[in-house]
Parts: C-alpha cells; sequence; structure tokens
C-alpha cells in the first residue's frame, strides 16, 4: 500500500493512494478548520469518503461487525486522520489508561506510514478512546528483536471522545515530525490504518492484508 504525494512550487501537493491492485484512492485536502478535539463533527470531514475496511481478525475479509468510518486528508503542514468507532455496546468499550505510550486492551486507532517505502521501515501512531498516544519506529519489516522501538517519540496530536453511540478520534501529524526523501519532488509511502475492538479480538483494516500474515500492524 503507497501513499504518492507529488510536491508542487510553493508548498502545494497532491496525493493518492495505491493498493495491490493498483486501484488508486484519492488523498483529499482539507477544505475547512479542523479543530483536534476528538468530536469529529467539522464539515471538511464529511466531504470526505471514508476507507473501505475489511476485517484482519478474527476472520480474515469480513466486513467490520461495527459501523467504522475512517478519513485522512492533508494540508501544506499536517497529515490528518480520523476515526468514528460506533459502537452497538458502548458499555463495552475498553479505555484502560491515560499514560503515554502505554496500552492495557485498549480499543484504538492504528496508523503505520511506511514514510520511505522501503518495506521494512516505518512509523506508528497509536491513540484509544481517551485520547492516549503511542508512537513508535519500526525496522526490519517488524521482525526480530529490536525491530520495534517503543522509546521513540515525536510531536503530534490527538484527541478522543466517548459519548452513547461510540467513541470518536483526530489525529495531526506535521510533515516536519516524518523523516522522507524526495525524488525529482515526489514522494511515495507506504500506508495502513485499522480499527482494533479488543473484547471482540477483531481489527478491520485498510487496506486488505491476508490473516497468515504475523502482526500485520507493525509490518
Amino acid at each position: 500500500m503507497t501513499i504518492t504525494v507529488i510536491m508542487i512550487l510553493a508548498g502545494l501537493f497532491q496525493a493518492s493512494l495505491h493498493d495491490n491492485t493498483n486501484k488508486s484512492y484519492t488523498v483529499s485536502r482539507i477544505n475547512g478548520p479542523i479543530i483536534i478535539d476528538g468530536h469529529v463533527d467539522e464539515p471538511a470531514w464529511e466531504l470526505i469518503e471514508p476507507l473501505p475496511l475489511v476485517a484482519y481478525t478474527p476472520v480474515a475479509g469480513l466486513p467490520p461487525s461495527e459501523r467504522t468510518e475512517i478519513r485522512i486528508a492533508y494540508d501544506n503542514n499536517y497529515f490528518y486522520a480520523s476515526i468514528r468507532a460506533y459502537d452497538s455496546e458502548p458499555e463495552g468499550i475498553r479505555a484502560n489508561t491515560l499514560y503515554r505510550d502505554r496500552f492495557s486492551g485498549d480499543d484504538n486507532f492504528h496508523i503505520l506510514i511506511d514514510t520511505f517505502n522501503d518495506y521494512e521501515t516505518g512509523m506508528v501512531f497509536v491513540t484509544s478512546p481517551t485520547g492516549n498516544r503511542r508512537d513508535a519506529l519500526i525496522s526490519n519489516d517488524g521482525e526480530g528483536p529490536g525491530s520495534r522501538n517503543n522509546n521513540f517519540t515525536t510531536y503530534w496530536d490527538a484527541a478522543s471522545h466517548i459519548d452513547e453511540r461510540g467513541w470518536f478520534a483526530e489525529i495531526r501529524i506535521p510533515f516536519t515530525s516524518m523523516s522522507f526523501q524526495d525524488e525529482d519532488g515526489k514522494v511515495t509511502m507506504g500506508f495502513y490504518v485499522q480499527r482494533g475492538i479488543t473484547r471482540k479480538n477483531e481489527r478491520v483494516s485498510f487496506p486488505q492484508v491476508p490473516d497468515d500474515i504475523s502482526a500485520a500492524y507493525f509490518r
């Protein structure tokens, strides 16, 4: 899965996603203000199509058991992502910790960006229903001792909100917090997003990945 960013003069760029079938998904430019408060209620979000999600676990290929809307976007300075994690049993939402870089069986919104598109390294950003943040660096395709550097910390924002419909979150990552390389003004990045529903052992993702790939969310 790649995110292709074409740099243009004056700090403008266009972006598109490509999956393994070469189907293209346009990454929308934010068209209006976004307040990172976890409510995902700005009109700008409504102009963006949610990504098509499919289960990774417990049974790969099934549609999500709970309505889930994940959107991504950008402007000159930031990468944005939001989730509307609707839940038919909101009392079952798992939100157990408030400490940075700690998760204790929490539901989660997980993003992995292969910023160099080398299929070996990446950056992980995760938030929870409490707005907790976890970030990490991936090396060696997430395999073997030391391949996940959980001591990594960079600057980014996340906020979440829980109500009777489920939980909601917004993420904003400055491009200055990412490491990437351009070739003739073109930047290509790998990309993966996921919702985790802990009580169901369910992970729904974009793009779809086979269930025989262990810990795909770190690879």
